[in-house]
């Protein structure tokens, strides 16, 4: 028998994993900076000179803005606060938009709008518009996005997923497949490595990945 199980975003929270508004929060305040690698680091940057420069401090107060812009301009329509999936989405999107790469023009007003809604930011610092790539700097905004998510759903103690074992050790079971939305990826944790090939990581899309 083949069998397929639909989890939830709720699955992680007993593993004390951070829940959709609390992975938003990490964005706009847990403290991060940009190594020398171009690589999003936990913690502020070591260098208390560079720290003023670096390029995280921008884009979070990119996406703060954006995120701000966002709620305002949708507020008549029936929906929560933007989360960081929203973030993530909007920022690939200009980015493609910059890169002329999009083949949609509806989304072309509201990205100019939100661009205009943030050149307080790049007065702020000190850098005029016109000499920063937005294309890649949106870019970056969904690099930095993808760096905090992935390092906030890192969990050693896997709570909840009895079910799923005992489903997976079942001999009448020839095979498990777990499908999730959810960014974390320990839906086949606790499997033992001879039990590990009832599951297989399909990833479709970046984060989002099915046990197949």
């Amino acid at each position: 028998m083949k069998l397929i199980v639909f989890v939830g975003a709720g699955v992680s929270v007993p593993s004390k994993l951070p829940k959709v508004d609390e992975l938003t929060q990490r964005i706009f305040h847990a403290p991060y900076h940009q190594d020398h690698k171009k690589n999003f680091v936990a913690g502020e940057h070591p260098d208390a000179k560079l720290r003023r420069k670096d390029p995280t401090l921008i884009i979070r107060s990119l996406l703060i803005r954006m995120a701000e812009y966002d709620k305002r301009v949708t507020s008549s329509v029936f929906r929560g606060a933007p989360n960081y999936e929203d973030l993530f989405t909007l920022c690939k999107t200009i980015t493609l938009y910059h890169h002329r790469l999009a083949d949609n023009s509806i989304p072309t007003s509201f990205i100019e709008s939100i661009e205009r809604a943030t050149r307080p930011i790049f007065k702020k610092v000190g850098v005029k518009p016109e000499f920063i790539h937005l294309g890649h700097l949106h870019q970056e905004a969904s690099r930095f996005i993808e760096a905090v998510v992935v390092d906030a759903l890192q969990s050693n103690s896997v709570v909840g997923m009895q079910l799923i074992l005992e489903l997976a050790k079942l001999p009448s079971i020839e095979q498990l497949n777990i499908v999730t939305l959810n960014h974390d990826t320990f839906g086949g944790a606790g499997v033992e490595p001879g039990e590990r090939s009832l599951c297989r990581w399909l990833w479709t899309g970046g984060w989002r990945c099915a046990l197949v």
